[in-house]
């Protein structure tokens, strides 16, 4: 059976370049260095590693050093090995062409187009993203309108206590904020009255913001909870409208080809599986083709 879909860009990846290097004497005799350096090597885009080797997506600054030495560049093509290694490769390209227009949101696949300030919070109107690469080369960036309600300022002892003092219900113990550290991006949710104390302390060192759920709004303000879903109803129209011009700014390179020039794509999915594929209204799918 056929589903068609409408998502944002399909395409494929028919090659993509790889850097292999060999390991140091002295790091391939000493695990532990050789462990560190690996752990390190996760972030620099790490394909695969070998006893004697390893392989990146992206070339590191220096062909050699006291830890490594360069062997080759060479092209890899179709069926792909590691394609969790290429999605998340592709997605750093895409959040380094976006953040040349959008804020980004914390460290995520979530970039702001507009903020509207409703103190003591702070609606974002934003979007985010997925990838899905799969063996064949096919893939699949599928972005979505979203909305954040955010603290209007970092969190403060004095912004913590203007908000339990201003919140008109003083007995509500669910109430939860989820605080998030702006050094580390670690977040945890209080209960804003069972845990005030935990919180103030918290955020009275370090740099932090608050994310609330509509729950928590609804609580604090009617008022500012009626403007706020005001400003947030969801029509599929004006969500293809929100992301129309996210599509026009997308500059890839060269080897990610794009299917459609067009902003949105639509595909027909016909293969369900249970691998770990993109989950797309509550089914694990694999992308078939496009039109």
């Amino acid at each position: 059976m056929e589903v068609p879909l409408i998502t944002s860009k399909t395409g494929v990846l028919s090659q993509i370049s790889t850097h292999k290097y060999a390991f140091s004497e002295g790091y391939k005799s000493n695990s532990d260095k050789r462990n560190k350096f690996i752990s390190w090597l996760e972030h620099q885009y790490l394909y695969e590693v070998t006893e004697d080797s390893f392989t990146l997506l992206q070339p590191l600054e220096a062909k050699s050093n006291p830890q490594y030495k360069h062997l080759q560049s060479v092209y890899i093509t179709p069926p792909y090995a590691n394609t969790t290694k290429i999605s998340s490769y592709v997605g750093h390209l895409l959040r380094g062409n976006l953040s040349s227009f959008y804020k980004q949101f914390l460290n995520y696949n979530t970039f702001v187009v507009e903020g509207l300030n409703f103190p003591p919070f702070k609606l974002l109107k934003a979007f985010e993203f997925n990838i899905e690469v799969f063996t064949d080369g096919e893939f699949l960036i599928h972005f979505l309108p979203i909305s954040k309600i955010v603290s209007n300022t970092q969190l403060t002892p004095t912004y913590l206590k203007n908000l339990k003092s201003d919140l008109i219900i003083s007995n509500v113990g669910d109430l939860e904020i989820n605080v998030i550290s702006l050094d580390k991006y670690k977040s945890k949710k209080f209960r804003l009255l069972e845990e005030f104390e935990k919180i103030i302390q918290l955020t009275s060192d370090s740099k932090y913001v608050g994310t609330f759920d509509y729950h928590f709004l609804a609580t604090f303000s009617p008022e500012i909870f009626a403007k706020i879903t005001e400003c947030t109803v969801k029509e599929i129209n004006k969500s293809l409208a929100f992301l129309r011009e996210v599509m026009q700014r997308i500059d890839m390179p060269d080897f990610v080809k794009f299917h459609s020039p067009k902003e949105f794509t639509k595909i027909n999915l016909k293969i369900y599986s249970n691998q770990s594929n993109l989950l797309i209204q509550g089914f694990l799918i694999k992308l078939a083709g496009s039109q």
